[in-house]
């Protein structure tokens, strides 16, 4: 999401206020009945006290290249009792091709030797301990082992109890996952889902790898709605098609998005 973002001028200080989850590298997202979501290929507040000019404090995301609509405007609330302000980072990070040395006869996947994966186990161990974040959203993991080694071998002690990978789609192998330092008491994968493209285009199209749609209780009776995705990468070979899955994908995205909401309208 693009454009000028300004503070208004009769807004109130943005300090957090009571009922606040506050994101790290993602923005300060208040918690109307404790739930929150949040994509990690973008963030946005409902707070209406932020604006990009549109004069009832929603966000306009027609920049982003097609008719999206607004982020709904909840309009103003009391302070929830939900208890002290919570501080959650929030991080992705495509950690591009972490394969083991393992063949496996069902995929096509990459082939590193045993050396090269420890280097590069290390590697994402020592950046990620660096960026030192309370939810990490992967993309290109091949399997669960890699990442419980991962886990195990470089960040036992960033205290992630929580992990997440749902086998998808890719043809390599390459999957979405999640390290979470908080309960995660929900979690959805949509690898398995069909949909149609855009623009009356009729084909049936499905997720390259998962769309992985998880639920994080930073604190008791607070939720965060998270969806972990790797769009279809562009392809030399078939940049047309190429381009018409990603289209397909990230409407089914956006459709996600749209159930989420009407399920938890606040």
């Amino acid at each position: 999401m693009s454009g000028p973002w300004r503070r208004r001028a009769d807004a109130p200080p943005a300090d957090p206020r009571p009922g606040d989850v506050v994101y790290k590298l993602a923005v300060i997202v208040p918690v109307r009945t404790a739930v929150a979501l949040l994509l990690v290929v973008s963030s946005c507040t409902t707070r209406p006290d932020w604006d990009n000019g549109t004069s009832d404090g929603s966000i306009s995301v027609a920049d982003s290249g097609g008719d999206l609509g607004q982020i709904p405007d909840y309009g103003t609330w009391p302070d929830a009792e939900l208890g002290p302000v919570v501080t959650l980072s929030v991080a992705t990070f495509n950690v591009r091709n972490l394969f083991d040395a393992h063949d496996d006869p069902k995929t096509f996947d990459d082939l590193p030797s045993a050396g090269e994966v420890d280097a590069k186990i290390a590697a994402l161990g020592a950046a990620l301990r660096r960026l030192d974040a309370d939810v990490v959203a992967l993309q290109e993991v091949e399997n669960r082992a890699l990442l419980e080694r991962l886990n195990t071998e470089e960040l036992s002690e960033q205290g992630y109890a929580h992990l997440r990978l749902v086998e998808g789609n890719d043809a390599r192998g390459a999957d979405v996952a999640l390290l979470s330092r908080y309960p995660v008491p929900r979690s959805v994968s949509h690898a398995r889902e069909t949909f149609p493209g855009v623009d009356g285009d009729t084909q049936n199209y499905g997720f390259s790898r998962d769309c992985l749609e998880v639920t994080i209780e930073p604190s008791a009776g607070r939720h965060l709605l998270l969806l972990v995705n790797h769009l279809r990468a562009n392809d030399w070979r078939d940049p047309e098609g190429a381009i018409a899955r990603r289209l397909a994908q990230a409407q089914r995205v956006r459709g996600i998005v749209d159930e989420l909401l009407g399920r938890e309208p606040q």
